[in-house]
C-alpha cells in the first residue's frame, strides 16, 4: 500500500544520500568496512532499484517499456569499459557499477517487464528457465568463477584475446554449476517443501 511505496521512496533516498555522501566525504571519515560495508554499500542501491521497478510495474506503470530496454545496452557497454580499465579502482570502485550496471538491470527488466505484459514480448524458454535458476546461479557463482580465473592465471593466458577466452570459459562454468545445482537441488528442495 501507500505507506509500503513511502517507505520504499525513504530508503531509496537515505542510500543514495549515505553513498553520496561517502563517496565525496574525506577517507578519514568512517575508514574500512564501517564506511563501504556497513553505512552504505552501493549495491544495496541496486536492490532499491529492483524494489522500485517491481513497484511500478505491480502499480501499471508500463510505458516507455520498449525505449528503457534500448537504454540499458549504452550503460551496460560503459560499465563493461569502466571495468576493462580500471578506472575506478579502491573501496569506491563500485560506484561506477551502479550507474552503469545496476541501472542498467532495473531499465531492462522494466522494460522486458512491461512489453511482456503489454503483450508485445513473450519471453523464450530458455530465458524463463534462466529466471527460475537465478537463486541457483547467485549462489553458486563464486567457485566456478575463482577456479577459471585461478587456471587461466597459472597458464598465463588470463588476459589473451583480451581475456574473451577467460570471460566465455567463466560465463560457462557458472551456468554448468548453477543450473546443475538448480536441477538437482533447489527444485528437489522447493517441491518437497510444497
Amino acid at each position: 500500500g501507500r505507506c509500503h511505496r513511502l517507505a520504499l521512496v525513504i530508503w531509496i533516498a537515505a542510500e543514495v544520500a549515505v553513498t553520496a555522501f561517502n563517496h565525496f566525504a574525506p577517507e578519514t571519515t568512517l575508514p574500512g568496512i564501517w564506511r563501504w560495508q556497513v553505512w552504505s554499500n552501493p549495491i544495496v542501491i541496486e536492490f532499491a532499484m529492483g524494489c522500485a521497478v517491481a513497484a511500478l510495474v505491480g502499480n501499471g506503470t508500463r510505458r516507455f517499456g520498449l525505449a528503457a530496454g534500448l537504454l540499458s545496452f549504452p550503460l551496460f557497454f560503459l560499465g563493461g569499459y569502466f571495468a576493462a580499465t580500471s578506472s575506478a579502482v579502491g573501496p569506491g570502485s563500485v560506484d561506477y557499477r551502479v550507474i552503469t550496471f545496476g541501472l542498467g538491470a532495473a531499465l531492462l527488466v522494466y522494460g522486458l517487464t512491461s512489453l511482456e505484459l503489454a503483450e508485445r514480448y513473450v519471453a523464450p524458454g530458455w530465458m524463463a528457465f534462466l529466471g527460475d535458476a537465478s537463486y541457483s546461479l547467485y549462489l553458486c557463482q563464486e567457485a566456478p568463477l575463482y577456479l577459471v580465473r585461478f587456471a587461466f592465471e597459472q597458464a598465463g593466458a588470463k588476459y589473451w584475446l583480451f581475456g574473451v577466452p577467460a570471460l566465455a570459459v567463466s560465463i560457462a562454468a557458472v551456468l554448468v554449476v548453477g543450473l546443475l545445482s538448480y536441477r538437482y537441488l533447489e527444485r528437489p528442495i522447493n517441491s518437497a517443501a510444497s
